[in-house]
């Protein structure tokens, strides 16, 4: 049985406190332990009055291995959505997807890598 981890709580886009830009603010909508973690952005002010909604699904993948989906909704006025088209936003957050998953790999792997040191005294590599 999963636990669900707290929520709503409230965060920023940059992860420090602070917003990363006037429409920063971010909420979890949804967090339920080892099977997905949703959050949304809050609109701001002027330019930045849309909302994303970040969606990260975890489903076994064989063995001790885990399967992320990222997937993300932008709801925003046609103005905006026509200026996100024309500026390459799109592109970018795709870009930004593959990272935070590449990251995301990375960091796990480390952990489990440090995980298996500390519990047999040595590298996996040795």
């Amino acid at each position: 049985m999963s636990r669900p981890a707290r929520s709503p709580g409230r965060g920023s886009a940059d992860g420090t406190g602070g917003a990363a830009t006037p429409g920063g603010a971010s909420r979890v909508v949804e967090a339920d332990r080892g099977h997905e973690f949703v959050f949304a952005t809050e609109p701001g002010r002027g330019i930045y009055h849309d909302t994303t909604t970040w969606r990260y699904h975890l489903e076994p993948a064989g063995g001790s291995s885990t399967r992320v989906i990222e997937s993300y909704l932008v709801r925003a006025p046609w103005w905006i959505q026509v200026m996100d088209t024309a500026l390459g936003r799109l592109k970018a957050l795709r870009r930004g997807m593959e990272r935070t998953l590449a990251n995301l790999k990375r960091a796990t792997e480390q952990r489990a890598a440090t995980a298996t040191r500390n519990r047999t005294g040595k590298d996996d590599d040795s």
